[in-house]
């Protein structure tokens, strides 16, 4: 009986600034025996503490996906607008896979729908506010 295990790192699509980033492990029992629960264990470089989440057993060549936590993303103003990579160390079974993904910057799509909403509020006050003459406008 071949007990073996191959880990994958999912890194999370789009990471949002200020809210706890999440990933899924993919953890697959490449051997022909039963793969055993066990502890993993995910080191985020981004606040450097260490989680540790149990696994459990696994059928030969099945698969286990497990959803992690890696922290909280605090960046600073200046660092909101570049993009920066992390850093996700995994441990289980005697192996250690590391991994790296993208913070990226403020998604272009986000701040451009943001800016649209915002201008069409604005523009309706206006409007409201000209309609109403409680603001008066020079002709």
């Amino acid at each position: 009986m071949v007990t073996s295990s191959d880990i994958v790192f999912i890194p999370p699509q789009l990471p949002i600034p200020w809210t706890s980033v999440m990933g899924n492990v993919k953890i697959t029992n490449t051997g022909n025996a039963l793969l055993s629960s066990q502890k993993m264990e995910v080191r985020s470089s981004m606040t450097g503490a260490a989680y540790a989440y149990s696994v459990p057993e696994i059928p030969p060549f099945g698969y286990k996906e497990i959803k992690v936590n890696m922290g909280k993303w605090n960046p600073s103003v200046s660092n909101l607008l570049t993009k920066r990579r992390a850093t996700v160390t995994i441990s289980y079974n005697t192996k250690t896979v590391s991994s790296q993904f993208s913070l990226g910057a403020v998604s272009f799509l986000i701040v451009g729908i943001i800016g649209g909403v915002l201008l069409v509020i604005i523009g309706t006050i206006a409007a409201i506010a000209t309609k109403t003459r409680r603001i008066p406008f020079q002709k």
